[in-house]
């Protein structure tokens, strides 16, 4: 997918200062689901994808 993976990477330190400093992270499991969701749906609208 064409995205940069700086927001990955931004989640993954929220997430873990989030422990080190015992607090609420930024994002949670439940978000992320509705994302990949979306995805999903978004890619199976599309219909299959022909690789030349």
């Amino acid at each position: 997918m064409g995205f940069p993976h700086d927001w990955h990477r931004d989640l993954i330190s929220d997430f873990v200062a989030s422990i080190q400093q015992q607090r609420p992270s930024r994002t949670h499991g439940g978000e992320a689901l509705q994302t990949h969701q979306l995805i999903d749906d978004l890619l199976t609208a599309a219909g299959p994808v022909i690789d030349l």
